[in-house]
C-alpha cells in the first residue's frame, strides 16, 4: 500500500479547472498506460496537501479496471515523474500534476 501526499495541483485561474489543458496533454503523451492515466487524473482532482492511504482494490472497483493493473499504477506514475518516493520513508509519495 502507498500513502500519497498531494503536493501541487496547478489550478487554472482563468477557468478554475485544477489542471491546464496542456499539462493534461503532456501527462498523456508520458504516462503509459490508461489505468496509470485514469490514476493520475483522480489524483488531479485532489486538494493540495490532501493525504490518504491508496487501496488499488477500490480503486479498479471505482474505476473498472484490473486489479493487477491498478496495482501497477503507482509504478507507472513513479516512472513517468508525477509520484516522487519519499527517501525517509518507504511507500511514502509525493504527487506533482507536472514533471
Amino acid at each position: 500500500m502507498a500513502h500519497i501526499i498531494i503536493k501541487q495541483n496547478a489550478i487554472n485561474q482563468q477557468d478554475n479547472s485544477y489542471i491546464s489543458i496542456e499539462k493534461l496533454s503532456a501527462a498523456a503523451r508520458n504516462i503509459r498506460g490508461d489505468v496509470a492515466f485514469k490514476f493520475y487524473i483522480y489524483l488531479c482532482s485532489m486538494p493540495n496537501g490532501y493525504e490518504f492511504d491508496y487501496m488499488p482494490k477500490e480503486f479498479s472497483e471505482a474505476y473498472g479496471v484490473s486489479n493487477a493493473s491498478a496495482y501497477t499504477a503507482v509504478d507507472k506514475l513513479s516512472k513517468a515523474g508525477y509520484l516522487v518516493e519519499s527517501e525517509s520513508r518507504k511507500n511514502d509519495y509525493l504527487f506533482t500534476a507536472e514533471t
